[in-house]
C-alpha cells in the first residue's frame, strides 16, 4: 500500500481572477506533520479548504489516495478535517449537548475516547454549562477531544494554537503528535514562531501560486 498522498496540476482561481494556484503539486506521507507557510494572502486557508472540499467550484486536480484514484476532495471529507480558529459549536447549547451532536455529525463511533480527551483537558466537569459562557480557549479544547477521536487520515489545522492557553497548547501538541505516530498526517498554517520551530522539519511554503518543499 502507497504511504502517500499526492495531489498534481492543482490550478483554482477565484471567478476569473489571477490564479491562486497554477499546476502545482503536494505530497504528504503518512505520520508526518507539515507546516505549511507563505505571505499573507498566499493562499494557505485557501489550499486547506479545497483540501477538504469546502471549495468545490473553478478547481482542477489529479488526487492519489494512497492506492485509490479519487476525482475530487469532495467524496474525502469523511477521511479530512478541516479545523479553524473559531470551532464549530452551537452557543445555547450545552458541552455535552454539543458532544452529542459533533459526535453524531461526525460519524465518531468511539465516543468513550471523547470522554477520555475531555478529562485530559480538564473539561468533564463543565459540560452542563451553556458553550456561550466558555471562553474561546475551552470551544477549542471542547472540538479538539471530539476531533482526536475521529478515524479520519488529514487533519488540516489553520491556526491551531492562538486561542489556547500555555497548558491547553501543550495538550492539544501532544495529541496531535499523538494522531501523527499512529499514522495520521497533519498539515499545519501558523504564525506562531515557536510551533513554526517545532513543525518546520517538512514544510511546504506558496510562492507565487507554487507549493515549494522543503525538509530540513
Amino acid at each position: 500500500m502507497k504511504e502517500y498522498i499526492q495531489v498534481e496540476n492543482l490550478s483554482f482561481s477565484y471567478q476569473n481572477k489571477i490564479p491562486v494556484f497554477d499546476g502545482t503539486n503536494i505530497c504528504l506521507k503518512k505520520g508526518r506533520s507539515y507546516l505549511l507557510t507563505g505571505d499573507n494572502g498566499a493562499g494557505k486557508t485557501t489550499l486547506m479548504r479545497l483540501m477538504a472540499g469546502l471549495i468545490t467550484d473553478g478547481q482542477a486536480c489529479d488526487i492519489k489516495w494512497f492506492d485509490e484514484k479519487v476525482d475530487n476532495f469532495n467524496q474525502l471529507k469523511d477521511r479530512i478535517l478541516y479545523l479553524k480558529e473559531t470551532p464549530y459549536l452551537y452557543d445555547y447549547l450545552t458541552g455535552a449537548e454539543n458532544i452529542d451532536l459533533l459526535v453524531e455529525v461526525l460519524e465518531v463511533k468511539d465516543k468513550d475516547k471523547v470522554y477520555d480527551n475531555l478529562k485530559t483537558y480538564c473539561l468533564d466537569q463543565e459540560l452542563n454549562k451553556l458553550v456561550k459562557e466558555y471562553s474561546l480557549g475551552m470551544r477549542y479544547k471542547l472540538f479538539l477531544c471530539v476531533v482526536f477521536a475521529m478515524e479520519i487520515q488529514l487533519i488540516l489545522f489553520d491556526e491551531p494554537f492562538s486561542s489556547l492557553d500555555a497548558m491547553a497548547q501543550k495538550n492539544a501538541e501532544t495529541m496531535l503528535n499523538d494522531f501523527v505516530e499512529h499514522g495520521g498526517i497533519a498539515l499545519i498554517a501558523t504564525h506562531i514562531e515557536e510551533y513554526q520551530q517545532k513543525y518546520m522539519r517538512f514544510q511546504y511554503r506558496i510562492e507565487k501560486g507554487k507549493l515549494v518543499y522543503y525538509e530540513y
